[in-house]
């Protein structure tokens, strides 16, 4: 069974770069404010992503359900 990483900013700079470095090792769970970056990227990714979602990080209420899901 892969490990699971979580990469928040997923969509952009840093963090697209590790989602795209670590797909084929690790599942890997993305969030990112942009919903046709993250599109974008999930073509990229393929089947490594296990759950995504756009939302702004610093929303607590945002954070904390994406963190029950």
């Amino acid at each position: 069974m892969k490990k699971i990483v979580l990469i928040t900013g997923a969509t952009d700079g840093i963090g697209k770069a590790l989602a795209v470095a670590l797909a084929d090792e690790y599942s890997l769970v993305l969030c990112g404010r942009s919903e046709e970056k993250m599109r974008m990227l999930l073509e990229e990714v393929g089947s490594s992503c296990v759950h995504h979602a756009c939302f702004d990080i610093t929303d607590d209420s945002k954070r904390h359900e994406f963190c029950e899901d």
